[in-house]
């Protein structure tokens, strides 16, 4: 039985993954695996929707850095939705990770729960700009919806400027929904 299989992804869907240390990652469902790239930028924190298909519990959470820039961390964690499809409370902040160099950062030793068919929001705050593996937004499951200004572009992401630090709790205020290219942040379960 394949993973997809076992978490019980959707029909015409793929879980995008890479191995890492003989253990598989996986980061929100999409059409395709093919991987891009995105610019990031500091002082931004951007949350990506997960849908949970059934009860998992992370193990481990990672991006992947394919350029360095100015950042040395990034802070990662899993915010809850507030039931109208936008983050709300803070589950949980994984603490910070060195991004300072290129390849897949990872924080291990985790052990959250995430509950069946609930939508968590991905999050990640970085201190400075770097470059990381991503998905194009037409390759993407649009949970949160289609921009109703262009003819095919969802909605993959929120982001709201927040400084550096622990992850806010709840969830910031406000934000821009993003319709373009993705940050990728991967999760093993």
């Amino acid at each position: 039985m394949s993973f997809a299989t076992e978490i019980g992804v959707l029909p015409g869907q793929r879980v995008t993954g890479i191995a890492a240390n003989g253990l598989p990652y996986y980061t929100h469902q999409t059409l395709n695996t093919a991987f891009g790239t995105l610019a990031m930028v500091a002082d931004s924190l951007i949350v990506t929707p997960f849908l949970c298909p059934r009860r998992l519990v992370v193990g481990g959470a990672a991006l992947r850095v394919t350029t360095t820039g100015t950042a040395t961390l990034a802070r990662l964690g899993i915010y809850k939705d507030d039931g109208n499809f936008s983050p709300a409370a803070l589950l949980a902040d994984f603490g910070t990770v060195a991004i300072g160099t290129t390849g897949l950062k990872e924080i291990t030793g985790l052990s959250q729960v995430l509950e069946a068919n609930r939508l968590y929001w991905l999050a990640s705050l970085l201190d400075g700009t770097v470059t990381l593996n991503a998905t194009g937004i037409s390759a993407i499951v649009n949970a949160l919806g289609l921009d109703p200004f262009t003819s095919q572009a969802g909605v993959g992401q929120v982001s709201v400027a927040q400084v550096f630090g622990a992850l806010p709790n709840p969830f910031t205020g406000g934000g821009v929904y993003g319709v373009s290219t993705i940050r990728h942040m991967f999760l093993r379960f």
